[in-house]
């Protein structure tokens, strides 16, 4: 919720206010890829894809106008990469 608040809650809305709207999308999409470079693992595809995500976000912000919306998207999303993705990886090296 932090990410959401911070970077489409706060970041999004004060550059909408000065900038039009694919400007900050592209600002705070960059703002939320930079986030997650510390990362282990980041690559430059990985880059790009929270890059796409960030916009995504973004853009369900700016037409929902509900912050709630993106984080509930959002948490979903991590909930669904540590429960579904991970258990991809890891069941067949314990299989084996």
């Amino acid at each position: 919720m932090g990410e959401e608040i911070l970077v489409r809650g706060y970041l999004l809305g004060k550059l909408s206010q000065h900038l039009s709207h694919a400007s900050a999308i592209i600002i705070s999409s960059l703002f939320f890829a930079a986030l997650h470079l510390a990362n282990p693992g980041i690559t430059r595809v990985a880059f790009l894809e929270l890059f796409l995500f960030g916009a995504i976000m973004a853009m369900i912000r700016i037409e929902t106008e509900d912050l709630w919306v993106v984080e509930a998207f959002h948490g979903a999303w991590n909930f669904f990469q540590g429960q579904f993705l991970v258990l991809q990886f890891l069941v067949p090296t314990v299989v084996r």
